[in-house]
Parts: C-alpha cells; structure tokens; sequence
C-alpha cells in the first residue's frame, strides 16, 4: 500500500522533533506508527474527530493526522512530556 502524501506544515511540525529527518524517513515513522482511536485523542489532546485517522508515531513524541477525505497527511501533533510518558505506558513500544 502506498503512504499518503504529507504535506508541507506536517513534514515541518515533524522536523521539530527530528530536525535532519527527510520526507522518506517521516513516511517511515508513519507507516510504523500505531493507530490510535479518537476518543484516545481526545483525552490526550482534547481534539478527535471520526473524520481523521490518528498515528501515534512509533517513538510516542507525536500523532500523524490523516484527513480521511483528502488522503492527506494533514499534520504532526507534538505531544508533551508527560502525554508522552502516558502513551509509552498504554501503547508500549516495541523492543
């Protein structure tokens, strides 16, 4: 399956946690990131709607949003240290 496009405000947001990161490497992160539902969005960022699919990237520092309608890698969600911490407790990452 090819990865959505990721467009240009989602590659920089994500560039502010990996800033040498090149678009390959964040469809990288993307791909092997794990879906997380809405309500979970919401209760870690107060934001979450059926309309966007949500992937918590596999390092648990953000969440790709894609708009389901457009196909589209919308944006990167940075997530605070402690939702961080939070996210790594109930979606632990692999060894």
């Amino acid at each position: 399956m090819k990865s959505p496009r990721m467009c240009y405000h989602a590659m920089e947001r994500f560039r502010e946690h990996h800033p040498e990161a090149t678009r390959d490497e964040a469809q990288s992160y993307f791909k092997y990131g794990e879906e997380i539902s809405p309500k979970a969005m919401r209760v870690m960022y107060f934001r979450g709607t059926g309309d966007s699919t949500y992937i918590l990237s596999p390092d648990r520092k953000g969440v790709f949003v894609l708009d389901n309608w457009a196909g589209v890698i919308i944006t990167y969600l940075r997530l605070s240290a402690l939702i961080q911490g939070w996210c790594r407790n109930q979606w632990p990452m692999a060894a």
